[in-house]
């Protein structure tokens, strides 16, 4: 089997998602350009939902093994988790889970790196995916950029993780049949700076984009020079190699239960070299939306969970060219982000408004066999 087939490119935040792959866009959609409508605002559906639960439904409390549980990004537990036959109503405290706590955590630089059930050829001497990974969040501006490029370079490695940083995670079990049958992975991202324009010797490491002296880092001005310079187009950079731009990104309360959800979405454009699981075509992006309703959990610290088996996987849908071969009608088995910033800080972000409407109790969870697509 070629080497190509065992890189399966999950680009986050992700949310993180929070990186999300994707297979090409529809022709009408091929030049790179978004199309009037196509992206949701924050009070629209992110996909398909059922009815929320009765009123009468009183939201359920987590036992600790069942924290412990959401918490727990392995593959063996992750997997092991099944959707809820009847899920629970999930809220948490708003006045603690708080869109201004959550911009802070994500705002900074993140580098990345991932395991999994991959060939043992294209692991690196630690034991991780042979990858280049970071991500880039601008919570002030909304916007984020992720890179991942299989190869020796580590361009963010001059940036080291203060102890108890923040760790952004995405599990994908690969429960579903391709014909090319994606590895059980974990992507971890861990929060290595604050401040964003550390970020700029990274990016000009692994994509050549220069800075001024004193120029401040601009991520979707970075964006527009690869693009101008058809960098994701050239096949001598990697073996396979991909970058995303989310913008914006939104974050918000869902109301649910006696409490709340953290709503996240992110908005993104992706371009790669087509030796990734998506199917880039020269010259053209893949746009998508990626976002879910996390529940806020304590525990040795304050953590966004989505997953399977709470009932609230995060998704990132899109229409599909070919589901038969690749399609992003899928869900992250968990995402997991945390612990948060300190609730007292300076604002980075003006959260959005509030979401009047009622969060979906398990609705994304394994939407149907048939219509959850993956990897």
């Amino acid at each position: 089997m070629k080497i190509k087939n065992y890189i399966w490119v999950v680009l986050i935040i992700g949310l993180i998602g929070i990186p999300s792959v994707a297979q090409r866009r529809r022709p009408e959609t091929s030049k790179g350009t978004r199309v009037a409508g196509t992206v949701p605002s924050l009070s629209a559906p992110i996909a398909s939902q059922t009815p929320a639960p009765a009123p009468s439904q009183s939201p359920q409390s987590l036992t600790a093994a069942q924290r412990a549980t959401a918490l727990n990004t392995s593959i063996a537990t992750t997997c092991a988790e099944t959707a809820p036959s009847n899920p629970p109503v999930l809220s948490h405290d708003a006045t603690v889970f708080t869109p201004q706590r959550i911009a802070n955590t994500m705002n900074g630089v993140w580098v990345g790196r991932v395991s999994g059930e991959y060939d043992p050829q294209l692991f690196a001497p630690d034991g991780f995916l042979n990858v280049d990974y970071y991500m880039v969040v601008d919570a002030v501006k909304g916007e984020a950029f992720t890179y991942q490029a299989f190869g020796n370079k580590r361009s963010g490695s001059y940036l080291q993780p203060q102890p108890g940083a923040s760790k952004w995670t995405y599990v994908w079990c690969a429960n579903e049949n391709y014909k090319t049958k994606s590895p059980r992975q974990v992507h971890e991202f861990v929060k290595v700076s604050n401040n964003i324009q550390d970020a700029k010797a990274a990016i000009t490491n692994s994509t050549g984009v220069t800075f001024a002296p004193g120029e401040l880092l601009v991520l979707a001005n970075v964006w527009q020079k690869l693009e101008d310079s058809q960098f994701f187009d050239n096949p001598n950079h990697s073996l396979a190699y991909a970058g995303v731009l989310f913008k914006p990104i939104t974050i918000g309360n869902v109301q649910s239960g006696s409490g709340s959800l953290s709503e996240v979405r992110l908005v993104g454009e992706y371009r790669g070299s087509g030796q990734t699981a998506a199917k880039f075509a020269p010259g053209q992006a893949i746009t998508n939306v990626e976002g879910g309703n996390f529940l806020g959990i304590s525990s040795f610290g304050d953590f966004l969970v989505a997953s399977i088996g709470l009932g609230n996987a995060m998704i990132g849908p899109k229409p599909d060219f070919d589901v038969s071969v690749f399609s992003t009608q899928m869900a992250f088995d968990k995402v997991v982000i945390g612990p948060l910033a300190s609730a007292v800080g300076t604002p980075v972000i003006q959260p959005s408004e509030p979401v009047n409407r009622t969060a979906p109790a398990g609705a994304r969870a394994r939407a149907g066999q048939k219509q959850r697509k993956a990897q």
